[in-house]
């Protein structure tokens, strides 16, 4: 529907007045012409005179046309079909049947603005007719796609139907993104719900680091359904060798944990195979044994804290480094202007291989202190920066060159701010825990400086700030990885609040956010010009393999054009690929997981003549299928998901009100967009010639008739 309007800035009265005065007088003078006219000649020039008049009249009052359209906007409904292999265990083809039946009758009531998805691994749009793709063969299942998938979306969503037997294997949990959602979902039941007598290795845990001829434990849970009190044997495996075996009484809780020690005997990557014996009436013998690559390292990681002065942040942090007992740390805490505690000398800068920056550089920290760290930052030594208030940002101006961010004029002003996760997934890839939104919900706010602070091209901002519930274009938490040179920065001071926050109802958030930074900053950083890389190191059969090529020339300068042959192999074959180029300097190629085995790769770039061959390193592809780990359905999931919604739950073969409340949520999510176009009919360039045109056919008839 279109409506339009005219307005001006007087009232309708008044200049309907003018308007007939002007009028008046142009039929006046218009009455009798020298030399004498017809009377349609007189007409003529009457109506051209009187509309350039009244036209330049109204320009004066302000004209302003309005034009609104108001629309009204369909909402879409989105089904999304699990395609992933653990539906595929029984009963496939009733099971597509049932789905084939359910989305006919969807669409047959929705009829229209109905949007079908496949998902597993990856999620793919369908046509409504296309339910023949539906194979079970995706290897993981990932509700986070779903939900990543809807916030693309800019039209309105009536509502979600998720049908799934509720099993995730990959991602994250999806509750917190559900709890988020503006729209119902409703989730239906497929899968089997049966019980089935099974015992698997749920998790290994293991420490982050693991060093040479120092003893560490690798921990096992171990979950069974239907075997409670029976003994299996549990052997632990390095590189295929026997290593140790124990004997396990299985708990009739269902979980049972069991622990193993290792001492490597020297640094490297290292293959570790669990394996649990099995029983005959047992009906998943897959999921029996589980592996992990571990990399040991050849001593403690040795880290400097310099701090500026003694904080709550401070003790904080080194709470939370102590707790990792593989890390060795000095600390170089200034107490007064030259003094340090306990007199730390500042040549622990010298045999750090991570540097952590509290507070630093203060108003009163010394100029040998500041040279000897920067010195060492120059020479790509690793580093986090944590600005606080009482960070002194002119001291540290000079030093801007090294530093993930850049500052703009200084302000000596402190605000209270909170901080989110930005949406272009860096945070994922620094830290899969960390990347969970429930983990930064309700943490108290942190202070920081007005100054304009900026991430340099090239740094990622993984968290962004709030301020007063609006997030603003400054950054919180930034990363940089450029080459060799690797830094973190967290802006904003108090910190000590998250960990007091979290202590309670997750007392690991704090711990696993310093780790995680110790962990980024130590991934070896040698300075070359090629390496190649996996996005896991553990593959399941059926899983994606993406490989990650990055090519500099000399001058750590990405190169955009280059040739790079990847080789993958182990005992029995040799298979080579082709990468392709994603953007200057990166190339990638990826493959799917088909046969188990240690496996190795590395890759050979050409370009200008020069042959550069990288690192070779290893992945292992796992026997173990994660879609069978797990067969029985998880309905405690779909309800909580459709709960969280204010959906429902329904299964499979008893959905009949369903129909009816997607069709009431459609009707009730119906919107109306109004848009208002508004112009200027005064400052029009159009208004003033048509004007002008009047004005000249008049004059031009004039000057032909011989009229003054």
């Amino acid at each position: 529907m279109e409506n339009i309007s005219i307005s001006f800035n007087i009232h309708f009265a008044f200049l309907g007045f003018v308007i007939l005065l002007l009028l008046a007088f142009t039929f006046y003078v218009y009455r009798f012409t020298i030399p004498t006219t017809s009377n349609k000649i007189r007409t003529i020039l009457f109506s051209l005179r009187s509309s350039a008049v009244v036209l330049l009249l109204l320009l004066i009052f302000e004209p302003l046309l309005t034009i609104t359209n108001k629309k009204t906007l369909e909402p879409a409904s989105y089904i999304f079909i699990d395609n992933s292999n653990s539906i595929a265990q029984k009963d496939s083809v009733k099971r597509i049947n049932q789905i084939k039946e359910l989305i006919s009758n969807i669409l047959s009531s929705e009829k229209e603005n109905v949007k079908v998805y496949l998902f597993g691994q990856n999620i793919n749009s369908v046509d409504d007719d296309s339910i023949n793709l539906l194979k079970f063969n995706e290897p993981l299942t990932n509700y986070s796609n779903i939900f990543n998938t809807i916030q693309k979306e800019k039209n309105p969503i009536s509502s979600a139907v998720i049908i799934s037997d509720g099993i995730i294997n990959d991602g994250t949990e999806p509750l917190y993104d559900v709890e988020r959602s503006a729209f119902p979902i409703f989730t239906i039941g497929i899968g089997d719900s049966t019980q089935i007598k099974d015992v698997f290795i749920k998790d290994i845990i293991f420490n982050q680091y693991i060093y040479a001829q120092k003893q560490t434990e690798l921990e096992l849970v171990v979950f069974n359904d239907g075997f409670e009190n029976r003994q299996v044997n549990v052997q632990m495996f390095e590189e295929g060798k026997s290593l140790a075996t124990k004997t396990l009484s299985l708990s009739s809780s269902g979980i049972n944990r069991i622990k193993f020690p290792y001492t490597s005997s020297e640094s490297g990557e290292k293959i570790i195979e669990f394996s649990i014996s099995t029983f005959e009436n047992e009906e998943n013998k897959t999921n029996n044994s589980k592996s992990v690559l571990l990399s040991v390292l050849n001593n403690k990681l040795k880290i400097t804290v310099a701090a500026g002065r003694p904080s709550a942040d401070l003790s904080s942090i080194i709470q939370a480094l102590e707790a990792d007992n593989n890390l060795e740390i000095n600390k170089l805490i200034q107490i007064a202007p030259q003094k340090f505690w306990r007199d730390i000398s500042v040549n622990v800068i010298d045999s750090a291989e991570v540097l952590f920056l509290i507070d630093f550089p203060t108003a009163n920290t010394p100029q040998s202190l500041a040279d000897k760290i920067y010195g060492a930052i120059q020479n790509n030594k690793p580093f986090f920066i944590y600005l606080s208030a009482s960070s002194d940002l002119q001291n540290l101006k000079p030093y801007e060159k090294y530093l993930p961010f850049s500052i703009g004029q200084i302000i000596d002003e402190n605000i209270l701010v909170n901080c989110e996760i930005t949406s272009g997934g860096e945070m994922s890839s620094f830290s899969k825990f960390l990347s969970n939104y429930n983990n930064w919900q309700n943490l108290p706010p942190l202070i920081r400086n007005t100054t304009d602070i900026n991430a340099k091209p090239g740094s990622n901002t993984l968290l962004r700030t709030v301020v007063k519930n609006v997030p603003i274009n400054s950054p919180t938490f930034i990363t940089r990885s450029i080459a060799n040179e690797r830094s973190i920065s967290l802006i904003g001071g108090d910190i000590w609040r998250w960990q007091l926050a979290t202590a309670e109802k997750n007392p690991n958030f704090f711990s696993n956010f310093i780790n995680d930074i110790v962990k980024w900053l130590n991934i070896p950083q040698k300075q070359k010009q090629f390496s190649i890389r996996t996005n896991k190191k553990v593959y399941s059969i059926g899983e994606e393999i993406t490989f990650t090529a990055e090519l500099y020339d000399q001058t750590f300068n990405p190169i955009d054009s280059a040739l790079i042959e990847l080789s993958v192999y182990n005992e029995k074959e040799k298979l080579n690929y082709i990468l392709s180029k994603v953007k200057d300097g990166i190339y990638s190629s990826s493959l799917i997981a088909k046969d188990k085995g240690d496996y190795r790769f590395d890759a050979i770039a050409k370009f200008n003549g020069t042959n550069l061959k990288s690192n070779s390193t290893r992945f292992i592809i796992s026997e173990t299928n994660l879609e069978k780990e797990i067969t029985k359905m998880n309905t405690n999931l779909l309800r909580q998901i459709a709960n969280l919604s204010n959906g429902n739950y329904f299964a499979v073969n008893n959905y009949e009100s369903l129909l009816e409340e997607l069709e009431m949520t459609r009707r009730n999510s119906k919107k109306e967009f109004i848009s208002h176009n508004e112009y200027r009919l005064w400052s029009e360039e159009m208004t003033l010639i048509i004007i002008l045109f009047l004005f000249t056919i008049e004059w031009f008839l004039r000057k032909r008739l011989g009229m003054f």
